[in-house]
């Protein structure tokens, strides 16, 4: 299985199975981060969320377009949740899904990202 993170960061557009066999795939971005995030404290952040978290925890990341860039040093199976999925944000919406999340995980921890450095 991929990571959680790959997983949501790309969405499968295509498939080709070669003669030999090889199976090749072609993704695309979901997200797309702004410049200005500290590359280094993500590195930071994903090598304590691989200690850190365990079967039953949940991450929710705001904004969601973290995703891309912390998959790229947290890969394990743990569940992301990236929020808000609807801009301009919808609150009831997303206190249904906040709890919705809640209901399944043992633990979440939270990522923000303060949008006024972007």
């Amino acid at each position: 299985q991929s990571p959680s993170f790959f997983e949501e960061s790309f969405e499968l557009l295509w498939q080709w199975t070669v003669p030999e066999g090889d199976i090749f795939h072609l993704y695309r971005k979901r997200y797309h981060l702004r410049e200005g995030y500290d590359l280094e404290e993500y590195q930071q952040l994903g090598e304590e969320m691989m200690g850190l978290l365990r079967q039953g925890d949940g991450v929710v990341l705001d904004p969601p377009a973290q995703v891309e860039v912390l998959g790229r040093f947290y890969t394990g199976r743990i569940p992301v949740y990236p929020m808000p999925r609807v801009i301009p944000l919808d609150e009831k919406e997303a206190s249904r899904e906040l709890e919705d999340i809640t209901s399944k995980q043992k633990r979440i921890i939270a990522v923000f990202w303060d949008r006024s450095e972007s």
